[in-house]
């Protein structure tokens, strides 16, 4: 079967989709035979992979999925595994040449329907589908050509471009620019209108001497997370200071929130609770992972905050931060997570902001069109935000509010 062009509008299964990005891939385990699988939407806007093994006529539809409780159920018998290394890709695809994962391959008792499973470095994807015959794949593209399909879908870049990660020192540049151009009085006035915008969790996380920056992720249409990582510094004036103001609230019997109630450890709670004493926020949910205590996930109306252990290290603790559009366009797992950390925030962002979002964002895809993870229930009623609720209505909580302006990073 011949390859399909980047924009090629493909009729599969009797569905339309246009083409945005492919990946051929090898297996050095069985002789480097390669296959190709294409990134395809919908007129829905649907994402969905077109697999195709032309050497060994095996042609299948999938799409992103999550797994009940985090287990393969009985319906799925594993009939593959193997190594798969990316030799090239084209268009809107998050891969580099080189890069491998583990993938494992399982078909229900009929043998027509499939559920795979990839493990990456960054974590793992689940997907679910068919198999198709190769008559139910047609190029219906305009002369056989690419066609303009009228949405701008982004491209995919090996190196992180612009500012991205690098905000601190454009921060800097921007400084000395306005104390070039303004004087000194520009600090206070212009930094404070660019910068008291939307970002206080991103301002806060990345000039704070609590955290150190890991790397970044870019998601669809080029939006980027940032990750840090915490650095556990029990002599943290911060963190100390999240003591002191807890037992001050307690004396004033203005602390509410049940600490016997959590999972999460004393670390990634203290390094929460920082967080919101300090950095100004006004979060509409502040949710833990309620089974396993392992990821906390803080929503203000436009960033979206995760931390979590990675997978390689469970002592460490990163911090993902972003704003909400990356969240709702992206299916990147975040840097280094556990499949069960990838499904419960995915189901938490879900549950907590897509809605609102998919009115906000209806000009660029979702990656939430096709979910069908576990909902996260109780949103607003857990420990944290209690907690949250109590900081902000203590006397000591807004003493520290107050003083943080929404971007102050230490004492």
């Amino acid at each position: 079967m011949k390859k399909f062009p980047i924009g090629a509008k493909l009729l599969v299964d009797e569905k339309f989709y246009t083409v945005i990005g492919n990946i051929v891939y090898t297996n050095p385990e069985n002789d480097n035979e390669s296959w190709i699988e294409y990134r395809m939407l919908s007129s829905q806007n649907e994402e969905t992979w077109l697999s195709i093994d032309s050497q060994n006529e095996e042609y299948s539809l999938s799409w992103p999925t999550a797994l009940e409780s985090n287990q393969i159920s009985a319906k799925w018998h594993k009939v593959d595994e193997g190594t798969q290394i990316v030799k090239s890709f084209e268009g809107n695809v998050d891969v580099e040449i080189g890069e491998k994962s583990e993938f494992i391959e399982h078909e229900d008792d009929d043998e027509e329907k499939i559920l795979s499973v990839e493990i990456w470095e960054e974590g793992s994807e689940i997907s679910e589908g068919f198999y198709l015959d190769e008559d139910e794949i047609e190029d219906v593209s305009s002369d056989n050509n690419s066609v303009n399909t009228g949405i701008n879908y982004g491209t995919h870049t090996q190196e992180k471009q612009g500012c991205g990660a690098k905000i601190r020192s454009c921060l800097s540049t921007t400084i000395v620019l306005l104390i070039f151009l303004f004087g000194a009085g520009a600090i206070s006035g212009g930094v404070e209108s660019l910068f008291n915008s939307s970002t206080p969790c991103y301002d806060f996380i990345s000039s704070s001497p609590d955290y150190v920056y890991v790397t970044s992720i870019t998601g669809e249409n080029d939006l980027k997370a940032d990750v840090y990582e915490a650095t556990l510094n029990d002599m943290s004036e911060n963190l100390r200071d999240v003591q002191l103001m807890e037992s001050e609230m307690a004396s004033t019997n203005e602390l509410h929130a049940d600490e016997s109630t959590i999972k999460t450890d004393i670390w990634m709670s203290l390094y929460v609770k920082d967080l919101l004493a300090h950095a100004g926020i006004d979060p509409e949910y502040v949710s833990e992972d309620t089974e396993t205590g392992a990821s906390v996930g803080i929503l203000t109306p436009d960033e979206y905050c995760l931390f979590y252990h990675p997978e390689d290290n469970p002592e460490k603790i990163y911090v993902q931060v972003s704003d909400r559009k990356y969240n709702y366009s992206s299916r990147t797992s975040p840097y280094m997570a556990a499949a069960a950390t990838n499904m419960w925030y995915r189901s938490h962002y879900y549950s907590a902001a897509y809605s609102t979002d998919s009115s906000k964002f209806s000009d660029i895809p979702s990656s939430y069109d096709m979910h069908k993870g576990p909902i996260v229930k109780d949103l607003g009623n857990g420990y944290f935000d209690v907690y949250s609720n109590d900081v902000k209505n203590s006397s000591a909580g807004m003493a520290r509010r107050s003083s943080s302006g929404g971007h102050s990073a230490g004492k």
